[in-house]
């Protein structure tokens, strides 16, 4: 991860930055994925369960595909900044998205990946705080 230079937030850390007047970590994470939903009236009890229904629900794919446009406009002007060449996304959220990932591209023209620790990903966030 990057973690200083240019741009470049305490330890790297987006997750307390202010997006449309809220955390982002209140927008761009498990919690905030579910509350999407449950603003459009679509009852879901975890992203996985989501993702489950989003095969054969237009509602729940089009959730993911907002969701993933937000998220890909907050991290546009990051990506300048960081002079990054990829985007790494870890946590709850990466369960979708393979459903949200074509809303990003057009805003972002660097790789965007989906890391494989999942919902691991906050051990690491807590570990680095130790190393």
């Amino acid at each position: 991860p990057q973690i200083q230079g240019k741009g470049v937030p305490d330890n790297g850390w987006v997750y307390q930055m202010i997006y449309k007047g809220e955390e982002v970590d209140e927008i761009f994470s498990t919690r905030g994925l579910i509350n999407r939903f449950a603003g459009v009236s679509i009852e879901v009890e975890s992203v996985f369960d989501a993702i489950q229904q989003a095969k054969s629900s237009p509602q729940i794919r089009a959730v993911l595909e907002s969701f993933g446009d937000d998220l890909a406009q907050f991290l546009k002007p990051l990506v300048a900044e960081f002079e990054a060449d990829t985007v790494i996304l870890q946590g709850g959220i990466t369960q979708g998205f393979l459903y949200f990932e074509d809303a990003m591209k057009p805003h972002v023209s660097i790789p965007i990946l989906a890391g494989e620790l999942e919902r691991d990903a906050a051990l690491l966030g807590i570990a680095n705080l130790f190393i």
